[in-house]
């Protein structure tokens, strides 16, 4: 089996990403979207094929590309999450 690639961060934790939106929404806005990512993540993997090694890495290479959204909405230092 092939090791899968790992995809760089695109931002560093102290910037912005230019589709940031974090900060013209309410906190429960933020929660929600933030929930919709999640819910979106958590059923990728039912489409998949147990034996298929291709979907599965397709999968994952979904997975991570929803996962680097949640830039759009808050920013982190690792610790601590804050709007803006």
């Amino acid at each position: 089996m092939e090791a899968t690639k790992r995809l760089p961060m695109k931002y560093n934790v102290a910037e912005k990403p230019p589709d940031y939106i974090g900060d013209t929404l309410s906190w429960e806005e933020v929660a929600k979207e933030l929930w919709d990512l999640l819910d979106s993540i958590d059923t990728l993997p039912d489409m998949l094929h147990p034996n298929n090694e291709r979907a599965h890495d397709k999968c994952w290479r979904m997975m991570v590309k929803r996962a680097e959204k949640r830039h759009k909405y808050l920013t982190s230092d690792g610790y601590k999450l804050t709007k803006g």
